[in-house]
């Protein structure tokens, strides 16, 4: 089961705080540079400001056979990629002589082709989801990898020759089912240690099985289905083309399933990397999650040098409160953060000097604020308190949307269910926009007719919710939801 951030609820969390068990989403975490060479990023739990623990990467990435489509298309997202399947096709197809020399000319495209996909894998073993650049280093550095290939494959049939072939048929069968389910651990070994023994080593192969469980039974049944793909497409297809391209597309679909096969295993590597002692970089994978950059990419380091100003802001306003200038205490926060505070404590002490001043207008101007920085916390009983008071007051206070979205989901869990409803109300008036509209519709709905029994009210909502939102996601749960009342 995903573990979902502790402020964000609907997104996965890719870290948590060992200090407080908070769980992080990249919305959530401090990015900072540090380390003992101070050029290292450090990711930084916003509430006790220690460094946070990754999760792995299967809590925040799809599984591999949820990512089949985006698979399949891996090799389109480069045009580099779509140039090297079809230009080493062609080189195939031009070297079609006879004897050594036609197989050496034929040997090269094919050889080129193992190295890309090997690198492949390993990109995408590291959490980057476009193919690999065609530059020197990718298509000839550590270019005995390939040759292991070849070797493992030369072994596995030597060793079916030498003591195999000799046994009864049956033992045929067994070997050749062996190899089936071994050999996508095999060349995974082989990418991630570059070890022919421990590629070929039982303990290695079926320890990495044996730790993946059904994954890797899944992995081996679509990677049997590549490996069938290229002859039932040449039946389905190539076999009724002109006869002289027909070996051209036919390789040319071997060059696409090797790729996607070896993109594939990257992803199965990707997933389970915890289980196999891959490691996985945070920045990368953050990177190629978030291509536009991350959805807090203000919370970096400046934001991080902000938080520990803001701790000795609040050190400062202690000694002037100390000393009885309530009002010199609230003119330097208000100085030094330009009304922009980001740090709980400090917000929470701002606020209670603007109620001991008798300054009521400033009070109810930082209000929202001071509520989002509760919720974001995960400070429920302080916010749900906070709304209240203003509800008291007939002034709804104007925060954020998810910050309602929450305090509505408090109301309801401690059982205020009239009151939750106003609040997801009041966030579908001021925030007719959002994203979460739709889901404050349903949530309101469910809560109509389930604890206040106004189902009439709440067959109106769900209606105007798909009518409104025909395509979303939740519109198929609302129409459901219609059903069964």
């Amino acid at each position: 089961m995903t573990e979902k951030c502790s402020y964000h609820p609907t997104k996965a969390a890719w870290w948590q705080c060992a200090q407080c068990a908070k769980s992080l989403c990249p919305e959530c975490i401090i990015q900072r540079k540090g380390g003992y060479l101070g050029n290292e990023t450090l990711f930084l739990c916003p509430k006790c400001h220690v460094p946070a623990t990754a999760l792995p990467a299967a809590n925040m990435v799809e599984p591999f056979w949820q990512r089949l489509p985006r698979i399949f298309a891996y090799p389109f997202t480069s045009l580099q990629s779509i140039l090297l399947i079809l230009g080493l096709a062609l080189l195939s197809t031009l070297f079609t002589h006879a004897g050594l020399l036609g197989l050496l000319f034929r040997f090269i495209p094919w050889a080129l082709m193992i190295k890309y996909a090997f690198e492949a894998l390993r990109h995408t073993a590291e959490g980057r989801y476009r193919p690999p650049p065609l530059t020197n280093a990718v298509l000839s550095e550590n270019f005995g990898i390939v040759f292991k290939q070849i070797a493992l494959f030369f072994l596995l049939i030597l060793f079916f020759v030498l003591f195999i072939a000799r046994l009864h048929p049956v033992f045929w069968a067994i070997f050749g089912l062996a190899v089936l389910v071994g050999l996508p651990a095999m060349i995974t070994i082989l990418a991630i240690n570059d070890n022919l023994g421990q590629a070929l080593n039982p303990v290695y192969f079926l320890g990495m099985a044996a730790r993946t469980g059904w994954g890797y039974l899944v992995l081996g049944f679509f990677l049997l289905l590549l490996l069938a793909a290229p002859g039932a497409l040449g039946y389905a297809v190539i076999r009724h083309l002109p006869e002289g391209v027909q070996l051209f597309f036919w390789l040319g679909a071997q060059n696409y399933y090797t790729l996607v096969s070896y993109h594939l295993m990257g992803a199965f590597i990707l997933q389970y990397h915890d289980r196999l002692d891959y490691p996985v970089d945070m920045e990368t994978l953050l990177a190629s999650t978030f291509p536009g950059g991350l959805p807090n990419s203000a919370r970096t380091e400046q934001e991080g040098s902000a938080a520990a100003a803001e701790e000795a802001l609040l050190q400062e306003a202690a000694v002037l409160i100390q000393e009885g200038n309530l009002d010199a205490a609230i003119d330097l926060i208000e100085q030094r953060t330009e009304g922009r505070i980001a740090h709980l404590p400090l917000s929470e002490r701002y606020l209670a000097l603007l109620k001991m001043r008798g300054r009521d207008a400033a009070h109810g101007a930082h209000v929202p604020r001071h509520l989002d920085l509760l919720a974001a916390a995960g400070e429920r009983q302080q916010a749900v308190a906070l709304y209240e008071a203003c509800l008291a007051g007939k002034t709804p206070p104007a925060a954020a949307a998810d910050t309602l979205f929450k305090i509505a989901g408090w109301f309801n869990d401690k059982g205020d269910a009239k009151r939750a409803v106003q609040t997801y109300n009041h966030l579908t008036k001021n925030h007719p926009g959002d994203a979460l509209i739709p889901k404050a519709y349903f949530r309101a709905a469910q809560i109509l007719h389930e604890k206040l029994m106004h189902s009439d009210k709440a067959r109106q909502v769900l209606t105007g919710l798909i009518a409104r939102f025909p395509d979303h996601d939740i519109a198929a749960f609302a129409r459901n939801y219609l059903k069964q009342m």
